[in-house]
Order: structure tokens, then sequence, then C-alpha cells
């Protein structure tokens, strides 16, 4: 559906940083969406607000330059299958151990709780592929 639109979006009158502003805008009304709830859920507006933002960025912008551009494709064509799969059991190992250290139920555990997955898969899998380099030589 995407790609049938693509001439269309590409010709939205809105510049790639008005596009990643309202990215980031959908972000922090996702935040205020869960703290003004009280209440888990898997979608929220602000989570589809920074979904359609970034994928008419993504067709405005298809080859975006920059270190930390390169930095996200490598991340998204070589690692996003592992850390798909990674990052539920890193979820519950870094729950055990917050259980183990009396961190559970500590507001600041939960603020960091994502923060933390995200880095420990990300580096968990950068060892996966330097050792899959190391060995397949």
């Amino acid at each position: 559906m995407l790609r049938a639109g693509k001439a269309g979006i590409a010709g939205l009158p809105l510049p790639g940083t008005v596009l990643l502003l309202l990215a980031l805008l959908g972000n922090s009304l996702a935040v205020f969406e869960h703290f003004a709830t009280g209440r888990d859920a898997q979608f929220y507006l602000g989570s589809y607000v920074a979904v359609a933002a970034l994928l008419v960025w993504a067709v405005k912008v298809p080859n975006p330059q920059g270190k930390l551009c390169g930095a996200l494709e490598y991340l998204g064509r070589e690692m996003s299958m592992l850390i798909y799969i990674l990052h539920i059991p890193v979820g519950k190992t870094v729950d055990w151990l917050a259980k183990i250290n009396g961190w559970y139920g500590n507001q600041v555990y939960y603020l960091l709780r994502s923060a933390a997955i995200l880095l420990l898969t990300v580096l968990l899998v950068l060892c996966i592929k330097t050792l899959q380099k190391r060995f397949s030589k």
C-alpha cells in the first residue's frame, strides 16, 4: 500500500524536519497517554502519529546521509531479526535481575527498563555478529 501511493506521499508539502518533529511529538504523546491513563497498552494514538510520520519521512527522504543513518541502516539490515527474537528473553532476564536486587517495584527501574533492554539486546546481537564473523572465516 505504501509503495502504491509513493508518488502522492513524496509530493506532500511537509519537509523532513517537520516529519521528524511529528514523530517526536507522537512519541511524547504516547508517553503522556501511558501516564495519563495509568495503564499499559500496546498501542496509543501517539504511536500511530509517530509511525505515520516516520513512514512518510522514509518515502520523502529515501537515502539520508550521515553516520547515524549508516548505523541505523546496518542495525536494520543486519541485526533486526536477532534483536526481534532476543529482546523478549533479554527483557525477562532484566526483570529477573531487578526482582533479585529489589528494584522491580521502583519507578526509576520502570523508566529505565526499555532503554536497558534495548541497549543490552543490541550489545548481545553485536557480540553474536562479531563471533559469527570471526568463526565463519
